[in-house]
């Protein structure tokens, strides 16, 4: 909790170090915003899992925040998320986050801007008080002009996640960078990279021997990705964006198997089995979007993405929680297609003296295909919203 209010106090002050000096000519310009999304929600699979338990519940999306432009080299942002998802029988996951964050984005010469990012997030499980955490963040990163249409970003990420009542606190220090290119003729690309290394303070190991650092048998992660993005405009009113991502996690985590005729209550010796590298894998992502507007207001957005995910270590069960026989590794294949439509409220369109106001209508189709009897399943959801936004 300290590095929580370190990071939120860290995010005060640098907004605060960024308003101009005291009889400054240019006055602060200040703007409120907000972006609200709230209505029913309809899933054939609510745990997104074998179960394939159907509910109807509630989703609620809201930001509201302030834009201010301290003067012509410097900009900050403060808003606050509430992120709430709900449902009356399949309740078991019903949760609310709720998010503060700040920006600031100073430019130090015509090339160079620099600019921090702070938050808190609050993560509440109503019904499993165990899943409940607050997780502090902040990263810096320094971004330039290589040339007119080129950019290079690079920057450091700290993140802290506190569980009260479970044993999975943990902390993250990372690297990120991102090279950028306006091609012209309304096409944008990117390059990307990241890496992340995670310590888990309270997750140990049950064989500390079977690691290079017996003497310290704590949970660390090691995650990194690379990336490419293209966006391209074929018209004023339709855009393209595809995108490409590899991903590996390396970790020294292990789990204990009880085996068919062990368990917490039943002690049968010999039975149980240490399962090594249970956490690493390597993943594959394919992801595309494409949307069209109609009118001031109205647009219609398709998107699809793929992901592939391969174990290391990890072994994958039946339907009786059992290893397979033989022994496979777990490997999921997932694919997730929605359509979105937005529609301005055309009363309000006209009577209101600022802001949106619409109805959205969502349509989402996920299949996973996994060897993991638990997580082979397919799940639809429909969504219909209000929505709001300035």
């Amino acid at each position: 909790m300290r590095s929580a209010w370190t990071a939120a106090a860290g995010c005060a002050a640098a907004l605060w170090a960024a308003s101009p000096a005291a009889g400054a000519s240019a006055a602060p310009r200040h703007r409120a915003f907000w972006d609200v999304s709230l209505g029913p929600v309809r899933s054939t699979n609510v745990y997104r899992d074998s179960s394939e338990e159907a509910d109807t519940g509630y989703d609620l999306r809201a930001r509201v925040g302030l834009r201010s432009r301290f003067s012509p080299r410097t900009f900050a942002q403060l808003h606050y998320d509430l992120d709430a998802l709900s449902f009356g029988t399949a309740n078991v996951e019903n949760r609310r986050d709720h998010a503060f964050a700040g920006l600031v984005r100073h430019r130090l010469s015509d090339p160079l801007t620099l600019e921090g990012k702070a938050g808190l997030r609050l993560s509440r499980f109503p019904n499993v008080a165990a899943f409940d955490s607050t997780t502090a963040y902040g990263q810096a990163a320094l971004k330039g002009y290589l040339t007119t249409r080129t950019t290079l970003e690079g920057g450091l990420a700290y993140e802290a996640t506190s569980y009260p009542d479970y044993d999975l606190d943990n902390h993250s220090v990372g690297v990120f960078g991102t090279l950028a290119r306006d091609f012209g003729r309304r096409t944008f690309g990117e390059l990307s990279m990241a890496f992340r290394s995670e310590d888990y303070s309270e997750r140990l190991l049950r064989d500390p021997t079977s690691t290079d650092a017996p003497d310290d048998p704590r949970r660390r992660d090691h995650d990194w990705f690379a990336g490419a993005r293209v966006v391209r405009d074929f018209s004023l009113v339709l855009q393209l964006e595809a995108a490409y991502q590899y991903g590996r996690l390396s970790s020294n985590g292990d789990s204990l198997d009880f085996g068919p005729f062990q368990s917490a209550l039943a002690d049968v010796p010999g039975d149980e089995r240490l399962v090594s590298d249970f956490y690493s894998h390597r993943r594959h992502e394919i992801r595309a979007r494409l949307r069209r507007l109609i009118r001031r207001g109205s647009s219609v957005t398709l998107a699809a993405r793929f992901q592939d995910r391969a174990y290391f270590g990890r072994l994958a069960r039946d339907a009786d929680e059992q290893f397979l026989s033989p022994e496979e590794k777990r490997h999921d294949r997932a694919l997730l297609v929605s359509a979105t439509v937005d529609v301005p409220i055309p009363v309000l369109a006209r009577r209101a003296r600022f802001g949106h106001f619409g109805l959205r209508l969502r349509l989402a189709r996920e299949m996973n295909q996994s060897n993991e009897a638990l997580y082979d399943y397919g799940s639809t959801v429909a969504a219909l919203s209000f929505t709001s936004w300035f």
